[in-house]
């Protein structure tokens, strides 16, 4: 009799520790789960930054190919992150960010405007309310 209450104990432990075991291990990979879910966010709110920080960059510069590269980089962060969206719209919303630099005597007043329409229009348009948007 003593055999067998040995036996049915250790068949019950024999059991338990293993499902035990699992639970923890089971645990484990929701935690590193998370941890990973966690980092991955960081790294893309990172990267998100450091985008913006090249595209506001490039609304600074003399070339209008160059303006237009930021703006449109500030487009694709809006779709990317919609937390930025108002962020970007408020950066692009200033015309005076978009002008630029004054031309030298003698500049025609159509290269003037050219320079202007294209980069203010493009703002412009980014700026709008869009359909589905909050």
């Amino acid at each position: 009799m003593v055999t067998v209450m040995v036996a049915a104990v250790v068949a019950v432990v024999g059991l338990w520790y293993p499902n035990v075991q699992t639970r923890q291990a089971n645990e484990q990979a929701q935690q590193a789960n998370a941890q990973a879910g966690d980092d991955r966010a960081l790294a893309k709110e990172g990267q998100i930054t450091d985008r913006y920080t090249a595209a506001v960059g490039n609304l600074g510069e003399d070339k209008v190919d160059v303006r237009l590269g930021g703006i449109y980089a500030l487009e694709r962060i809006m779709q990317d992150s919609g937390r930025n969206q108002p962020t970007i719209t408020n950066v692009l919303a200033p015309t005076s960010a978009l002008m630029p630099p004054i031309p030298s005597e003698g500049a025609r007043r159509t290269w003037q405007r050219s320079r202007l329409t294209r980069p203010l229009l493009t703002a412009i348009r980014i700026c709008l309310p869009r359909s589905g948007s909050p």
